[in-house]
């Protein structure tokens, strides 16, 4: 495994970029999860406090709380310019393979790829394709 990765930009002009190690990686993910929960829990509460007076609000906010997850990743990685903030934190940035900013489908894909990181089976094969992949991608990244 390379810790750098190069790109030709159209001008003919190699860009290289420093590859995130898996430590890194996890931190952020670590940071992110401790805020996810953090803001789904203030979220839940204002879903809670709403119920009797907003039914429609609370409903809508419990929606929001079930694809937080989902969200979350999208939103700061396009709002942020690919940073989350446990990337930011560790200074990490989701750029896509030529070296451009992320966009909306690569981003809402990473997102949904989450999922199959997190199932028991696919635990073994996202750490295989971290492992065998040259830039230690995991499933969302290819």
């Amino acid at each position: 495994m390379h810790d750098r990765y190069a790109v030709l930009s159209p001008e003919k002009v190699v860009i290289s970029f420093a590859l995130a190690g898996v430590l890194a990686r996890l931190g952020a993910a670590v940071i992110d999860l401790v805020v996810l929960i953090l803001l789904m829990v203030a979220l839940g509460t204002g879903a809670s406090q709403l119920g009797a007076f907003a039914p429609f609000l609370s409903l809508l906010l419990t929606i929001v709380i079930f694809f937080a997850p989902f969200l979350y990743s999208i939103a700061f990685e396009l709002w942020m310019n690919g940073r989350t903030p446990g990337k930011q934190v560790l200074g990490l940035r989701v750029i896509k393979d030529d070296g451009t900013p992320i966009d909306f489908k690569a981003a809402f894909l990473r997102s949904i790829l989450k999922v199959a990181d997190l199932l028991p089976v696919f635990v073994l094969v996202g750490l295989l394709s971290i492992a065998m992949t040259p830039r230690a991608q995991r499933l969302g990244d290819l």
